[in-house]
């Protein structure tokens, strides 16, 4: 994304509408599938088709990725899960 942000977008593209800039960023999409990485014979576009097809299907099983894990806040409004402090609202401070 970093890529695409600096190279489309700055400077800031100065547009007629949200039509136009659609249509710039299509041109822009189509013109960096196609360009090639150093001497790598295939193009961006190819080698991401190539990505594409070697992935797996997604599981139809449902994952659940959240822990829940009782915490506390301390006076500096900031939880430690797992030895990482993370900042939390003022109004939680010293809650459980």
């Amino acid at each position: 994304m970093g890529r695409q942000r600096r190279r489309f977008f700055v400077p800031v593209p100065k547009v007629k509408s949200l039509a136009d800039l659609n249509r710039r960023l299509e041109e822009a999409d189509r013109r960096d599938l196609a360009r090639h990485i150093g001497a790598r014979r295939q193009t961006v576009g190819a080698m991401g088709e190539a990505d594409r097809a070697a992935l797996r299907p997604v599981p139809e099983l449902s994952f659940d990725p959240a822990r829940v894990t009782p915490v506390r806040v301390d006076r500096k409004a900031r939880v430690c899960v797992r030895q990482s402090f993370y900042s939390v609202p003022a109004r939680y401070a010293g809650a459980s």
